[in-house]
This record gives structure tokens, C-alpha cells and sequence, in this order.
């Protein structure tokens, strides 16, 4: 009898099965919705829609508007942290050119639907307190991840620049704002290409000290 209940106790429940699901559907769909109409038209009866749920449905599993995006923000930016590794860890020419391999496939995450819907919260969130105190400390921890795993591929420039966690910082932001301007003209541009040329010689010449090759 013990040995049943206790099989009871940790098969998977079928509630909390579709539970998570309808999370996971409402999380993509606020994704979908901020890359597509951005921060002022994610109005939640749309996502809603988009997801497939009734308003009631979304509000069980988020309180309110701002819990929705913080947590959709979460997703997001994990997803691209995930996103990244796994780019970069199938790159066969990422052990000769670390910094060419990081340089092209946070460019790929970067102007990604999902990253660029994030980028149109980061702004609303300027003018907006409510929002800012949701997702400030989203973003924070995003950004430490993010210097973290820059110290684990660049071991040598972390020892040895006097400022690496801030050259991390600044690329980053770098690269976000590359890639909004991107998002706004053709993609054949030539200041894109030259801003892409710019910020890959600024990484290297950060991220490749005391590489000995």
C-alpha cells in the first residue's frame, strides 16, 4: 500500500500537465504579440486570442498585466542565453575564432523576433514604474548571466582586462541598439553592415586578450 501511494504521489497529474502547457501557450503567444505589435497594442484579450485561452484562463495563471510581460521577458531571455550556448557549442569554428563565433551568433539572437519584442518592453518600461520595478531586476540578472558566461569562453581577458564585466556590459548594449536600428531600415542597408563590422572588431579587440592562438 505504501509503495502505491507513493507511486500516487509522483506520476505526473493530468491538471498540472495542461497546467503548465497553458502557461508555456499564453508565455509564447505575449512573445509573439510584443515582436509583432509591441508594448502599446499587447493589449491581454489579444494574447488571450493568441493563445488559445479565455481572459479568465490567462489571469489565473497571471495576476496581472505586468506579472504577464515580467515573466514572458523571463522566458524570453533565457530562452536566448539558451539559444546562444547551444549555437555556439554546435559552431565547428568556434575553438579557432571564439570571438568570431560569439560575435555572429549573439547577432542572430540579437535581432530575433522574441529579443526584439524584449527590447520595445525595455523602452516602455522607461516611462513606466510599475513595469520598470517588474523587469529591472529581470534584466539585471540577465546581464550578470550573461558577463558570467563571457568570463567562462574569455578566461584570459577576464584575468587580464582591467574592466571586462563593463567591455561586456557595453557591447551588449552596443549590439542592442545595432539591432533596433537594423530592425527599422532594409536589411541590406550599408550602415547596418557597417555597424555589424564595427562592433565585431570592437568584441575582438575586448574579448581576444591574451589569446595565444
Amino acid at each position: 500500500m505504501h509503495a502505491l501511494d507513493a507511486d500516487r504521489r509522483t506520476a505526473p497529474r493530468p491538471v498540472q500537465a495542461r497546467s503548465h502547457r497553458t502557461r508555456a501557450k499564453i508565455l509564447e503567444a505575449t512573445t509573439q504579440v510584443l515582436f509583432e505589435v509591441g508594448y502599446a497594442g499587447a493589449k491581454t484579450p489579444l494574447i488571450a486570442e493568441r493563445a488559445g485561452v479565455s481572459q479568465g484562463a490567462l489571469y489565473r495563471h497571471f495576476p496581472t498585466k505586468i506579472d504577464l510581460l515580467g515573466s514572458a521577458l523571463a522566458e524570453t531571455l533565457t530562452d536566448a542565453r539558451g539559444r546562444f550556448e547551444q549555437a555556439f557549442a554546435s559552431d565547428p569554428e568556434a575553438l579557432a575564432d571564439p570571438a568570431g563565433a560569439t560575435f555572429r551568433h549573439l547577432w542572430d539572437v540579437f535581432v530575433s523576433p522574441p529579443l526584439q519584442g524584449a527590447f520595445d518592453l525595455y523602452q516602455a518600461a522607461r516611462t513606466d514604474p510599475a513595469l520598470a520595478a517588474r523587469v529591472g531586476p529581470i534584466i539585471a540578472d540577465h546581464r550578470a548571466r550573461a558577463v558570467a558566461g563571457a568570463r567562462t569562453l574569455f578566461p584570459d581577458a577576464a584575468r587580464q582586462h582591467e574592466d571586462f564585466d563593463g567591455a561586456v556590459h557595453a557591447l551588449m548594449s552596443t549590439m542592442q541598439g545595432a539591432a533596433v536600428f537594423g530592425a527599422l531600415v532594409p536589411a541590406d542597408d550599408a550602415i547596418v553592415e557597417t555597424q555589424r563590422r564595427s562592433i565585431e572588431r570592437m568584441l575582438r579587440s575586448e574579448l581576444d586578450q591574451g589569446r595565444t592562438g
